[in-house]
């Protein structure tokens, strides 16, 4: 049986299978009901793993969806979800009510705008623990053969700046991005995954300096071949290429 697992007294979350590896559905719980964020893949996700665990922890009041990001492994159950819960709010940048930059949900849950891994992405910080919510907004080096992801370089740099100026007790992504996982908590560990999705970044930044006769594909393979780390796209290398100076 699919069971959401306890991150703190009121966030749980739900590994559901994709490709190699697993993307989270969120459940977040408040007095005033209980949103739900991200979806998993397919309409599949939602029936054999997110509605039986929504049923094992006795969820039946739902009010808000809440799609981290329109990528399929995020967004790709919405609408079966959205059938299921037929009266709660749909919340998301690029479907749905498009929300607010700080705007409150159910009391306690903020809306964060985080572009960087692409354009629409958002976090959701819940106020009472002082937990964040990434999903796939903060990338480390990514996993596997999903290197770091971001196709908006500046503005990844300026999400982490937004992150660091506040107070976050807790992360939670949506995936166990190398090499420190799906969590950080505390100060030390919070400020540490802040600064490895930016060293991320200048690694990238680095390979293109140390290489400046390779195109993308060649750099892309270049770092592929020597560094050990998850596996990047020549598109990514294009992106931050396009916005080197930010990382001389």
């Amino acid at each position: 049986m699919p069971r959401f697992e306890s991150l703190t007294d009121h966030i749980f979350r739900l590994r559901v299978p994709f490709m190699s590896v697993y993307t989270t559905v969120f459940l977040i719980r408040t007095p005033a009901g209980d949103a739900i964020v991200d979806a998993a893949t397919t309409d599949s996700d939602v029936e054999a793993y997110i509605l039986p665990a929504l049923d094992e922890a006795g969820v039946t009041n739902v009010r808000c969806l809440i799609a981290s990001h329109n990528h399929s492994d995020h967004a790709g159950g919405i609408p079966r979800l959205a059938k299921a819960f037929p009266d709660a709010d749909l919340i998301a940048l690029a479907v749905g009510r498009r929300p607010s930059d700080g705007e409150l949900l159910l009391d306690h849950l903020e809306i964060v705008h985080l572009p960087g891994h692409c354009a629409d992405a958002l976090g959701v910080f819940d106020r009472r623990s002082d937990a964040l919510i990434s999903c796939d907004c903060l990338q480390l080096y990514g996993l596997g053969c999903f290197g770091t992801g971001v196709s908006l370089p500046e503005r990844y740099l300026e999400s982490l700046d937004k992150l660091a100026s506040r107070r976050i007790a807790h992360i939670f992504a949506a995936h166990d991005y190398h090499p420190l996982g799906f969590r950080a908590d505390g100060d030390e560990e919070v400020a540490r995954y802040l600064a490895v999705c930016r060293e991320a970044l200048l690694c990238i930044a680095a390979t293109i300096a140390k290489n400046p006769t390779l195109d993308d594909a060649a750099v892309a393979e270049f770092y592929n071949k020597t560094t050990g780390l998850p596996t990047i796209s020549a598109a990514t290398v294009g992106k931050v290429r396009e916005t080197e100076a930010l990382f001389l």
